[in-house]
């Protein structure tokens, strides 16, 4: 299957093995002169013909940055299927998988008493398989996929994973109705109790950013504290039916709300560091209260809220890591990078 890439031209097929093609990628972004990294991929998957869903991650970045910053070390991808709003989040490579060029020695341990910075740029790329990396439902939907390294991301983008051109409208019907009965999930984390400020799920003064005009979400941090605002569309499982045990309180006695919930949202929050490949990823389910609002063109009801979580109190978080990287997703949105320090 061959098709445009951005920075590669026409033809590539990208499940050539081995990607001949793959130095031509080095070439063209150093070319460019970008600095940073580089996603590129498939349109489209057909699941019927492949049983594999490749990704390509360049980087170019200077020489003195890379210890601390490299893909084969820091580097992760993300994931977020748009039909059901799960987010996926795995390292760029692992040991069964293909490996990020090695760095060499000299770069990692630059001479004893040296304090030159190392000049000059190094561009590598590597191949991921985001079926394997990530443990991807092999079935119809959309992703949208960002690589990052540390607080550095990505272009993103956009491929379909379907069964060709033929549509059989009763499996479009089943799969809609499928989703549409999913259970609206519970508030997670629970909001504090017993005098704990966090998590909360009230804004915050001086810490909760505003709310944005558009769809999107916002990012703050303060300390090992992270707070979001968002307005996102909602997918139909995330909206509060009215005989939902949300709304009757009894099947979920430990969850304190102060009123009623109107969507449960679901946002991941992607947590990085310079310590190592694996990021961290919480899956948040918000409430959110009030009216629901609509998209522009009426296709998708709209959710507002907002959330501040202690990172140095989640047993999710690995303290020890030091600084951290931490990206929010959720439909197409994307916010952050900002820093905040677990311990």
């Amino acid at each position: 299957m061959t098709e445009h890439a951005r920075f590669l031209g026409d033809g590539v097929d990208w499940w050539a093995e081995p990607p001949e093609w793959l130095p031509r990628l080095d070439d063209a972004v150093d070319a460019a002169g970008v600095e940073g990294l580089v996603l590129e991929g498939p349109a489209r998957v057909p699941l019927t013909s492949c049983d594999t869903f490749p990704v390509f991650v360049c980087q170019r970045a200077r020489y003195a940055d890379l210890p601390d910053a490299s893909f084969g070390r820091n580097g992760c991808v993300v994931a977020v299927d748009l039909l059901g709003h799960h987010v996926y989040a795995g390292p760029i490579a692992i040991a069964d998988n293909v490996v990020a060029p090695e760095l060499p020695e000299a770069l990692l341990q630059p001479p004893s008493g040296s304090s030159r910075p190392l000049l000059g740029t190094s561009t590598q790329s590597v191949r991921v398989e985001l079926r394997a990396q990530l443990d991807l439902p092999w079935a119809p939907t959309r992703y949208l996929v960002t690589a990052l390294v540390c607080d550095r991301a990505s272009n993103r983008i956009e491929s379909v994973l379907d069964v060709g051109s033929y549509r059989d409208p009763a499996v479009d019907e089943f799969l809609a109705t499928q989703r549409a009965a999913l259970q609206t999930g519970t508030p997670w984390p629970e909001p504090a109790r017993d005098g704990a400020a966090y998590p909360s799920y009230s804004r915050i003064a001086g810490l909760t950013p505003q709310t944005p005009e558009g769809l999107g979400i916002a990012l703050a941090a303060r300390g090992s504290v992270v707070a979001g605002a968002f307005r996102l569309p909602l997918v139909e499982r995330e909206i509060v039916k009215a005989r939902s045990s949300l709304v009757d309180g009894d099947l979920f006695p430990s969850v304190r709300l102060v009123s009623r919930p109107t969507a449960v949202v679901e946002i991941a929050l992607v947590i990085t560091s310079a310590a190592g490949p694996v990021p961290t990823l919480l899956r948040l389910s918000v409430p959110a209260f009030g009216l629901l609002d609509t998209t522009d063109d009426d296709t998708a009801s709209v959710a507002s809220g907002c959330f501040a979580l202690d990172l140095a109190v989640m047993d999710e978080v690995d303290t020890k890591l030091g600084r951290l990287y931490v990206l929010a997703f959720a439909d197409r949105s994307m916010a952050g990078p900002v820093t905040v320090r677990s311990s």
